[in-house]
């Protein structure tokens, strides 16, 4: 069983790496968040985007990370996001997928629309993992 609980949007600004922004809403954790390109990778394995979610003060703070996946059918991407920090009792792991309605001319292989999901992993399974929206203006990305 997987429940919605989110968005994500792809954010192309001219000059800058490609970001993702979006809104989680779970038990654990709720908010406005963005996906960052990490800088440079130390290896094959290491995250692809830092989490980083809108704090009370309104400032965005790392509290996860993010993998870029392709589907087995070479059919685009989607993201296994773990969010963990302080006062979390464990790890969220969650999932973006591409939304079935794209807009016009969109890249199949790199969607525009995300939703988020959640699921619990099956037992004995291993523990795997646009536009800004309204309001969001590019200078406020925390790059």
């Amino acid at each position: 069983m997987t429940i919605e609980c989110g968005y994500l949007l792809r954010k192309d600004v001219e000059g800058k790496p490609t970001v993702f922004h979006g809104e989680i809403d779970t038990v654990s954790i709720s908010g406005e968040f963005y996906l960052i390109p990490h800088a440079s990778k130390r290896n094959e394995k290491s995250p692809d985007y830092a989490f980083k979610i809108k704090n009370r003060a309104g400032d965005f703070t790392h509290f996860g990370n993010a993998w870029a996946k392709q589907f087995k059918a070479g059919k685009g991407e989607f993201f296994s996001i773990t969010v963990d920090g302080p006062g979390m009792g464990s790890p969220v792991y969650v999932a973006a997928f591409p939304d079935d309605d794209q807009p016009e001319g969109t890249d199949k292989k790199k969607p525009a629309n995300y939703t988020i999901k959640w699921g619990r992993k099956k037992a004995g399974a291993p523990a795997t993992v646009g536009d800004a929206g309204p309001g969001q203006q590019d200078d406020e990305i925390p790059y």
